[in-house]
């Protein structure tokens, strides 16, 4: 396979399932997938459809798309973009937060833009901040390595886990849109958080939980599926 297609890195990682025609309990449908993966993600989205209809709606997992609740998306005011960013917040940490959790967390991350071609961070650089991308599309690259991308969508929190274990960056970062905008939680702000409000803090410790725990099942995945060991 394409090692481009596959690559992963502790930048970015989708927790947001695919769609799928989750199966009835009393009617299950019988299925074939090209890869484990897919076959994984139908099997947990029936499980969930079981215990709970509420939460898929027309074979969809419910997650909140948090931009197309403003009614002009060509043009977010400052309080448009809070409030998507309090949104993706909520969206990662799966519905264990409250709204004022949420804004409270939120509360300790500052605006930054990025334009096409910048550099966010160079692989190997100290780990001072993790990111929320709220617009615009940027692109991970493991420099040192095979030249191994990943895009990185609107909605993501990246670098979180170099803040919180105070590595080294794993991947360089660029801008791959015309103009990205993102909100960015310092290591001073981290740590302020931490000693002053040790519960939303959590948030932040549960969403790198729930990334790692993503990427490992990636991996076993892949080791499965293909019967050998990642290089």
């Amino acid at each position: 396979f394409d090692q481009k297609d596959r690559s992963t890195s502790d930048e970015s990682t989708v927790l947001l399932p695919p769609a799928a025609n989750f199966g009835s309990r009393n009617n299950p449908d019988g299925r074939v997938f090209d890869c484990l993966d897919s076959a994984l993600r139908f099997c947990e989205g029936t499980l969930i459809a079981w215990k709970d209809p509420t939460i898929v709606n027309n074979g969809e997992i419910k997650f909140v798309d948090v931009a197309s609740s403003i009614s002009n998306a060509g043009e977010w005011s400052l309080a448009d973009e809070q409030k998507i960013a309090v949104g993706y917040l909520a969206n990662l940490c799966q519905g264990e937060e409250s709204d004022d959790d949420m804004k409270m967390l939120f509360s300790f991350f500052d605006r930054e833009v990025y334009f096409e071609s910048d550099v966010l961070w160079k692989q190997g650089d100290k780990s001072n901040c993790t990111k929320l991308l709220i617009r615009g599309n940027l692109l991970s690259l493991l420099e040192n390595e095979a030249g191994s991308t990943e895009p990185i969508q609107s909605g993501n929190l990246i670098g979180e886990l170099g803040l919180l274990l105070d590595t080294r960056r794993t991947s360089t970062v660029r801008c791959f849109s015309e103009e990205a905008i993102l909100y960015s939680l310092s290591r001073e702000s981290w740590e302020h958080l931490t000693t002053s409000n040790p519960k939303i803090a959590r948030f932040v410790d549960m969403i790198v939980c729930r990334y790692l725990s993503h990427r490992v099942q990636h991996a076993s995945n892949r080791i499965f599926e293909t019967q050998c060991l990642p290089i």
